[in-house]
C-alpha cells in the first residue's frame, strides 16, 4: 500500500511538471505512538533504532523502484516536533483544543478510539469492527479537538465539492460511516504515552497523539512557507493532493 500510493503520487508529480507546473513530492514516515514502541520491544530494539531501520527500509524500496522524492519528513525530525507543538499551542489559543476526560475503547494495533456502539462485543471483551484486534478501555484526562462543531461545515463541504474526495465511493463512505452516526471530539493527546512529542507542564505533560502529530507533517515540511495566521498564502498547501 505504501509503494502504490508513493508511486501514484510520483507520477502525477512528474506529470504536473511536464505540463509547466512547479510541482514537489513529498513522502515520510509516521514512527511516534504506542504500536511502535510495542513493535520495538518485541524486536529488542529502542524506539529510535526500531524506526530508523524502517525509515533505510522505505527509502531503499523508492530507490529500487527508481522514485525520486523532493522532501522525506520523518515525524522523529526536531523541526517536525517543534512544528507541532505550535500547531497544538496554535489550537489551544483558538478554541481548538479543550481539556477532558476521555473514556472508551482504544485499540493499540489500529491506533484509534471507538465508543462501544461502535466495537464489536463478543465473549465479555471488545473488538475492533475491521481490523478484529482486542480493544481496552482506558479512562484518563486527555485535550480533545472538538469535531462535532465542524459537523455542519464538512457535510455543507463535501456536498458543495464532490470532487474533492476521489472516488466518489470513499467519500459515500464517510457520509455514511462516520457523518450521518454524528461525530466524536477526538481525544489528540495521551496521559502515559512514552513514545511521541511531549508538551509541557501547561498541558499536564502530555503526549501529542498519533493522528495529530502525522497528519500535519504534509504542513511540518514546508513549515518556513506557512504563516499559521494565514496558510492559504502557501502556493504548495494550497494547490497539494494527498494521496491515502
Amino acid at each position: 500500500g505504501h509503494l502504490y500510493t508513493t508511486v501514484l503520487a510520483w507520477v502525477i508529480r512528474n506529470f504536473k511538471k511536464m505540463s509547466g507546473f512547479e510541482a514537489r513530492l513529498f513522502t515520510g514516515s509516521d514512527e511516534h505512538g504506542q504500536k511502535i514502541s510495542q513493535l520495538a520491544a518485541k524486536a529488542n530494539l529502542e524506539p529510535q533504532e526500531f524506526v530508523d531501520k524502517n525509515v533505510e527500509n522505505f527509502k531503499f524500496l523508492w530507490e529500487k523502484f527508481e522514485i525520486d522524492y523532493d522532501y522525506f519528513q520523518r515525524t522523529t525530525n526536531l523541526n517536525h516536533k517543534n512544528f507541532i507543538k505550535k500547531i497544538f499551542l496554535k489550537m489551544y489559543e483558538d478554541n481548538h483544543i479543550f481539556n477532558g476526560q476521555y473514556q472508551g475503547l482504544y485499540s493499540i494495533s489500529d491506533e484509534e478510539f471507538l465508543s462501544q456502539s461502535q466495537a464489536v462485543y463478543q465473549n465479555g471483551s471488545y473488538f475492533h469492527p475491521v481490523s478484529g484486534a482486542k480493544m481496552e478501555l482506558i479512562s484518563e484526562k486527555s485535550y480533545f479537538f472538538p469535531i462535532k462543531k465542524f459537523q455542519k461545515w464538512l457535510e455543507d463541504f463535501l456536498l458543495e465539492n464532490p470532487k474533492f474526495i476521489f472516488d466518489s465511493k470513499i467519500a459515500n463512505e464517510l457520509r455514511q460511516n462516520f457523518l450521518q452516526k454524528g461525530l466524536e471530539d477526538l481525544s489528540v493527546t495521551r496521559k502515559n504515552l512514552k513514545w511521541g512529542i511531549f508538551l509541557d507542564q501547561k498541558f499536564e505533560n502530555q503526549t501529542i497523539y498519533v493522528w495529530l502529530d502525522a497528519l500535519f507533517s504534509y504542513l511540518s515540511v514546508f513549515k518556513d512557507q506557512i504563516d499559521l495566521e494565514n496558510p492559504k498564502k502557501s502556493n504548495f498547501w494550497t494547490d497539494s493532493a494527498q494521496i491515502i
